[in-house]
């Protein structure tokens, strides 16, 4: 009489109990660098130069893991304020607005106009001479035309005013992104941690799943399903890595570093 029982377990033959020892697991290759590894390779280094349009190979380097944001973040943002361009531009059309106001003040203003010449002549002079000199001064004022320039200066002065709101408005932003930058690097840092203690619970799973299936106590389909939640967690990772790579650059971005 056969009996079979589950995977793993002690079996029946004809009354005579049997131990069954499944066969063992092929063993997995580690995923965790694979990719690295093969991009040192000198074929992969030679199709990455192709896909980037180059005739020599390429090399793909792991970047060192970015740093936690600064603690003072505001320190960060006063620096980004004299390091931005966004701001010089702002600065100079204000500049520019202001110049236009101070044009259509001078314009309300009299206007004073002096003129001299000198002239030589055949004909003498009732006074005998030939020669001579001529000096004017003139000062008009416009009272009225029509309320044309103080449009003008109402016009600057608006000009002026929004010019002025778009600096404001620049700046609050411009600090208003640091600190964003910043608050989504420091998260980026703790979805790592997070996905760092994942992975080393889902390689501690995988282990004890291969060290029970070998010792019969577990079946094969645990193992696997250690395995795909080891790569997942492994996947997590390099995700959570990423992550922390662009916010690192989109706070160096925003605090005025190279973009």
């Amino acid at each position: 009489v056969l009996r079979l029982g589950p995977l793993g377990q002690r079996q029946e033959v004809g009354g005579v109990a049997l131990a069954h020892r499944p066969p063992r697991p092929r063993r997995l290759e580690p995923l965790r660098g694979v990719l690295a590894q093969g991009l040192q390779q000198p074929v992969a280094r030679l199709a990455v130069g192709v896909l980037l349009g180059r005739g020599t190979p390429v090399a793909v380097r792991v970047p060192v893991m970015p740093q936690r944001a600064p603690a003072d973040v505001p320190a960060l943002a006063r620096a980004a304020l004299s390091a931005r361009p966004e701001l010089a531009a702002q600065a100079s059309a204000r500049d520019a607005a202001e110049l236009q106001l101070r044009a259509a003040w001078l314009r309300l203003v009299p206007q004073l106009s002096a003129s001299a010449a000198v002239f030589a002549q055949d004909v003498a002079l009732p006074t005998g001479q030939k020669e001579g000199w001529r000096a004017a001064l003139e000062l008009s004022w416009a009272l009225y035309d029509g309320g044309f320039r103080y449009g003008r200066v109402r016009q600057a002065q608006g000009a002026v005013a929004g010019a002025r709101a778009q600096a404001e408005a620049q700046r609050l932003q411009i600090a208003q992104e640091v600190e964003d930058a910043a608050r989504d690097l420091e998260v980026a840092h703790e979805r790592l941690a997070l996905a760092e203690e994942g992975m080393r619970l889902a390689r501690e799973a995988s282990a004890t799943a291969r060290r029970g299936f070998e010792a019969g106590v577990v079946g094969s389909l645990d193992v696997l399903d250690a395995s795909d939640r080891l790569y997942a967690a492994d996947v997590s990772h390099a995700e959570a890595r990423a992550r922390v790579g662009i916010a690192a650059a989109a706070l160096e971005r925003a605090a005025g570093g190279p973009t």
